[in-house]
């Protein structure tokens, strides 16, 4: 066999042992315990390795034998010492070597040496444009985020530029589009993105992009569970449950995913529980509550409010004459029944906002969700609040546990029911300061910021 063809036949290893690792939990569902996939995964690179290590004398060079065996041991999911060592003595050996360069890149993300991570990839580009090397620079500038804060926009911009000069090599690479959405993302929840709701849209577009690619789609677990939390923000709780299971499925052992999943069903199921119960209030209490509904709730929705262009007139309303989307020209006004706790130390949940419910004068009840409040700000049972121009959601669907997750040990883990049908409707407030609370309207210091890193272990 020519020294070409022995490089070939054990890239060829590597990649497998690669694809291996990635579907671990998809070939092997029986699994029950989260060391299965290491032990299994070191058992083969040592195979492996020992057989490179076999053929040690017959490849073209001493530099293309230790990308080999640098590449072989990067496959373990933590940072490897001896993958390090061995690419670094590649490149010093042959600094040509744009692979070496790239995994050493890889290496260093592993160990968090984000400045030598970046050095690496950046090499690799002087040798090259690829599209591992954009890819790899994309995350780490936004890594260096956090390292030097008054260069935010300055990295968010480069994040972003070098996603896209990778999908200007490759349109349809998944990879690319998966860390776009991720800048876009990061850019959203930033000061300079503002909550733009057309760079939300841009990263949802590209998370669909990057799913449309099948080796994207069936390995990585971090694209869904990111793609989940955006779901969650927007409030599309049927993508947030697929999202959570297929991630679930490539990495049942996780156990944010697991908290995540709980914690989302628990919430949406604690919500309809409160408003079929009226809050659980007894009768008379909560009688009191909406017929103690009075005008002057309406603070200075009154008289409408004013835009930078004309004076808006409002009409008082209940929830039984609001559609689904922006209610224009209308004020809902309510009282609160409830606060609900999305958070607690057994249920991990990511809910970015401020969760209650309210009835309106008529009785009725729905689900309210305040975002970029301040943490320790809120309304408590009682209170009236008055929403100009209310955004009604309404929840209305179906989702059976078992179904969507391959694993039978899983779904026990999860829940002891299988089926579940939710169906609620739900007033979202991004902006605090348009609520009036007990008859005055909130002010600039109750905002706060959504605040949501995505989920990258390797991009």
């Amino acid at each position: 066999m020519s020294p070409n063809d022995l490089f070939e036949k054990f890239d060829l290893k590597i990649n497998d042992l690669y694809t291996f690792r990635d579907k671990y939990y998809i070939l092997n569902t029986s699994s029950t315990h989260p060391d299965d996939r290491t032990s299994d995964l070191s058992v083969k690179l040592e195979a492996l390795v020992a057989e490179i290590e076999s053929e040690s004398n017959n490849f073209e060079s001493k530099a293309l034998y230790l990308i080999l065996l640098g590449k072989a041991y990067n496959v373990m999911p933590d940072f490897s010492e001896k993958s390090t060592e061995l690419l670094t003595k590649c490149v010093k050996l042959d600094p040509n070597q744009i692979e070496a360069w790239n995994f050493l890149g890889e290496c260093y993300w592993k160990k968090r040496d984000f400045q030598m991570c970046k050095n690496c990839f950046e090499q690799s580009l002087k040798l090259k444009k690829n599209k591992m090397a954009l890819r790899g620079l994309s995350m780490v500038m936004r890594q260096l985020i956090n390292l030097e804060p008054k260069n935010s926009k300055t990295y968010l911009d480069e994040s972003i530029r070098f996603a896209k000069e990778s999908l200007q090599l490759d349109f349809k690479d998944g990879m690319s589009w998966y860390i776009l959405a991720n800048c876009y993302v990061s850019l959203f929840f930033s000061p300079f993105g503002q909550q733009n709701a057309s760079i939300l849209k841009q990263a949802v577009s590209a998370y669909t992009q990057a799913l449309r690619d099948e080796s994207i789609a069936q390995l990585q677990t971090d694209l869904y569970y990111n793609k989940s939390m955006i779901s969650m923000y927007e409030e599309n709780w049927p993508d947030v449950l697929i999202c959570l299971t297929k991630a679930l499925n490539l990495d049942p052992h996780w156990i944010e995913l697991k908290d995540n999943l709980k914690g989302t069903i628990n919430y949406l199921f604690k919500i309809e529980e409160m408003i079929s119960t009226k809050g659980k209030l007894k009768s008379k209490k909560f009688q009191a509550l909406i017929e103690g509904i009075q005008k002057s709730d309406l603070g200075p929705y009154a008289e409408g409010f004013r835009t930078e262009k004309e004076k808006v007139d409002l009409v008082q309303c209940n929830l039984k004459d609001l559609q689904p989307g922006l209610n224009q020209n209308k004020v809902l006004v309510g009282k609160v029944i409830c606060t609900l706790q999305a958070k607690t130390n057994s249920e991990n949940l990511n809910i970015i906002c401020f969760s209650c419910c309210i009835a309106d004068s008529n009785g009725d009840c729905a689900a309210m969700t305040i975002y970029n409040l301040v943490e320790s700000e809120g309304v408590i049972i009682g209170n009236s609040v008055a929403i100009p121009e209310p955004w009604l959601e309404r929840v209305d669907f179906k989702f059976n546990l078992a179904e969507n997750l391959k694993n039978d040990h899983l779904v026990k883990q999860i829940s002891d029911k299988v089926e579940y049908e939710f169906k609620f409707d739900s007033i979202r407030v991004e902006n605090p300061t348009v609520l009036v609370v007990k008859g005055k309207k909130w002010g600039k210091e109750k905002i706060s910021s959504a605040f949501f890193v995505p989920k990258v272990v390797q991009d």
